[in-house]
């Protein structure tokens, strides 16, 4: 979820996945948290569009190394919005049948299962993460865009 920007990967260690011609394939960035030494955590898993096939799976596995190497016990594989919304169709709520619909048919502007399915090939611990706001729509949109300006600092 996060964004490119030099000064902050400047502060970030970068596992760099290059092609036999020296181009860069993929990249993922290692966030640094002095407050965790146990648990490693990445932000920006990218790779090229028209790039090697399994380019971010060899990188998973590159970080999987680098952890072990660095004295690491655990790696955060983040979250996966609006997982939890598959199972609440029959919720009455329109905000709870909103989001259900966004998860069950975003992904055209979002891939919310494919990025769960990918982070499952890892075996993860899955832990229930929660978003608190108030006023319904309104509420949730205010919540959803100061979480989005806080991460652009």
């Amino acid at each position: 979820m996060g964004y490119f920007s030099e000064e902050y990967m400047q502060r970030c260690d970068v596992l760099l996945l290059k092609d036999e011609n020296g181009a860069a394939q993929a990249f993922l960035n290692i966030i640094p948290a002095d407050f965790d030494t146990q648990e490693l955590t990445y932000d920006m898993l990218r790779n090229r569009s028209d790039g090697l096939s399994n380019s971010i799976d060899y990188l998973m596995i590159q970080l999987i190394n680098y952890a072990s190497e660095h004295g690491y016990t655990r790696i955060n594989l983040g979250l996966c919005p609006l997982y939890g919304m598959k199972d609440q169709a029959d919720k009455q709520g329109i905000l709870d049948r909103l989001l259900h619909f966004t998860f069950t048919y975003g992904n055209r502007v979002y891939s919310f299962s494919g990025l769960h399915r990918f982070k499952s090939k890892f075996k993860p611990v899955w832990r229930d993460r929660y978003l608190a706001y108030e006023d319904g729509v309104s509420g949730l949109t205010k919540t959803v865009n100061a979480l989005i300006r806080s991460m652009r600092v």
